[in-house]
């Protein structure tokens, strides 16, 4: 049980860096393309 919640946890961890990531590159790409 531990370890099914604690893999569940990084899987919704890594998904939530994966946003932060692209919307951090998606502003990046519009700053550089105005």
């Amino acid at each position: 049980m531990k370890t099914s919640s604690l893999v569940f946890h990084q899987k919704i961890h890594h998904r939530m860096a994966g946003l932060w990531i692209y919307s951090v590159l998606k502003i990046v790409h519009n700053a550089v393309r105005n």
